[in-house]
């Protein structure tokens, strides 16, 4: 078993990570919006699986495996719900006026459905969906497992479809709790591709090393085809599962995503983009209904305000900053004091600190 990190992996997750803040933020075009969402969560389904590969998975037990990723996945999952229907709360004694009950509800729908609450969908999708491709390498031949994952993500694209154009807009709590099933299920046919894709990529990556120079090539080019192919497909989005022309947007997802890691297999290792990556669950998780983006938001329109001849640039760059070091504050408390969000031991997250 290879428990090695590989640091272009992680320089490749701290650009994802980014992105996603960057799409949530409302400080970039929607152009630029168009050509981010078009890969940066496919990027992460990716990676993870080709540490899949790197960590040959498929020998380990299948029951300890799923143990561990419970708790490294699915204890988040829950534990940030918590958080997220917390925050919820205080607004709804703060603001009666604005915020009723039934978010709550809606959040615990949500929540109990595996749909996810804000940002927390990728959570679950990704727990079910390295079970699923777990479950298919120790049991299947390879051409068996690629035939499944092309079936699965085939099947999700339908079955969004046909959810789309059947299943009723307003409900009762049940039959809206089964939508929401139905809606994260359909997420893990996508997943499991994704996962596929990247375990297969990487095993190709692994028979010839790439020199840095023609990585950086294969970057400049790969940028500038999944470019033409986000603008042609127009925005999507897979939290929703919107894909426009889905062969369009599965080529285009895995031409950015590889772009990315080129990039980062043609770069030096940049601590700073390795931490995020390595922490970019607990960016992920709180960055947004965790306030961490509205309060940075409020900082620069503070420090903006300062000046009457301020530009717009000072607004972004000092809102940047400000979320930048909020949530590396983040991670360091969390990491030191409440591994548990993130389902680490505390010794554990002291030796992660320590490497970090």
């Amino acid at each position: 078993m290879n428990t090695k990190r590989l640091g272009y992996l992680d320089m490749a997750k701290g650009i994802g990570i980014i992105l996603v803040v960057a799409g949530h933020s409302g400080l970039v075009s929607e152009n630029l919006l168009t050509w981010l969402a078009s890969f940066h969560m496919p990027l992460f389904f990716m990676i993870s699986g080709m540490l899949f590969f790197h960590k040959k998975e498929e020998d380990k037990a299948y029951g300890e495996s799923i143990r561990k990723k419970a708790r490294g996945i699915l204890l988040p999952y829950f534990y940030f719900s918590i958080i997220y229907m917390m925050i919820n709360v205080l607004y709804i004694f703060r603001h009666p006026e604005l915020f009723t009950w039934d978010i709550i509800v809606n959040n615990l729908l949500e929540t109990t459905s595996l749909y996810g609450i804000s940002v927390l969908w990728f959570l679950p999708a990704l727990f079910i969906g390295e079970a699923v491709f777990l479950f298919l390498r120790k049991n299947t031949m390879h051409w068996v497992t690629i035939l499944v994952s092309l079936m699965l993500g085939a099947m999700a694209v339908i079955l969004k479809n046909v959810y789309n154009a059947s299943f009723p807009a307003e409900a009762g709590v049940l039959v809206t709790w089964i939508g929401y099933l139905l809606q994260a299920l359909m997420r893990v046919g996508v997943a499991v591709l994704f996962l596929a894709v990247g375990y297969y990529t990487h095993a190709l990556m692994q028979k010839r090393e790439v020199s840095r120079l023609a990585s950086a090539i294969a970057a400049v080019v790969l940028f500038v085809i999944h470019g033409c192919l986000a603008l042609f497909n127009g925005r999507v989005d897979l939290h929703f599962m919107v894909f426009n022309n889905p062969v369009v947007y599965f080529v285009t997802a895995f031409v950015g995503t590889m772009a990315v890691i080129f990039c980062c297999k043609a770069l030096p290792e940049w601590k700073g983009l390795t931490f995020l990556g390595e922490n970019s669950l607990i960016v992920m998780a709180t960055h947004l209904d965790c306030q961490v983006m509205i309060c940075a938001i409020r900082v620069g329109m503070f420090v903006s305000g300062l000046s009457p001849r301020a530009k717009d640039y000072i607004y972004v760059a000092v809102t940047a900053l400000a979320l930048l070091v909020a949530e590396v504050i983040l991670i360091i408390v969390i990491n030191r004091f409440f591994p548990f969000l993130i389902g680490k031991k505390r010794s554990i997250a002291k030796k992660t600190q320590e490497i970090s």
